[in-house]
């Protein structure tokens, strides 16, 4: 009965030894896994953090444009609505003396 035993527990230890082997291996695999995902996490981290800091400079960027830009178009706004009440007020004036000369030209 003790060779049995001892048999058995021979075969056991055997087997237990290929599962630790294949253990160990499948270990290793998931450590290099794991250490290229945290790997590619980091760079991708500095990718979006390179991302966002230039997404934020070109969002004031267009802030400031924007801004200088309805600056000018109030301006320009301005000289338009100020050129009109000019040209109207001209135009009534050339049509007036316009009229006037037209007049004296009649027989």
């Amino acid at each position: 009965m003790k060779n049995k035993n001892i048999k058995y527990i021979e075969a056991e230890n055997t087997l237990l030894k290929k599962e630790n082997e294949q253990l160990k291996k499948e270990k290793q695999s998931l450590e290099l896994q794991l250490v290229g995902y945290t790997h590619n996490l980091n760079s991708s981290a500095d990718r979006v953090k390179n991302m966002l800091s230039q997404t934020i400079i070109a969002r004031k960027a267009y802030e400031e444009g924007l801004v200088k830009l309805n600056d000018k178009t109030e301006k320009i706004n301005a000289l338009l609505k100020d050129s009109r009440k000019i040209c109207s007020t001209g135009a009534r004036r050339f049509n007036k003396k316009l009229n006037k000369e037209i007049k004296k030209i009649k027989i």
